[in-house]
């Protein structure tokens, strides 16, 4: 389907609408049109400044043990609660 396909069938789609719906479907299509905006805004510099960050890190091994561990803990108590519930 062409874009200008796809645009008339959205409008035909638009108009089937009631007219109490119109401003959700307004804003919910006015919020992604923002984001996509956004997201080509973006500049290269807002990634690059990251660049470099875990030059530091020595043992990156270690690291992701205590990361896994950190989580097993977190996660471990959360379903111990989640089960308590009941």
């Amino acid at each position: 389907m062409t874009a200008s396909q796809l645009r008339a069938r959205l409008q035909e789609e638009i108009r089937e609408l009631p007219d109490s719906q119109l401003q959700e479907v307004y804003d919910l299509i006015h919020v992604f049109r923002l984001g996509l905006q956004r997201e080509q805004v973006q500049d290269a510099s807002d990634v690059m400044r990251f660049a470099g960050a875990w030059d530091d890190l020595n043992d990156f091994d270690a690291f992701d043990a205590e990361i896994r561990a950190r989580r097993r803990t977190a996660f471990s108590t959360r379903r111990r609660h989640e089960a308590s519930a009941d």
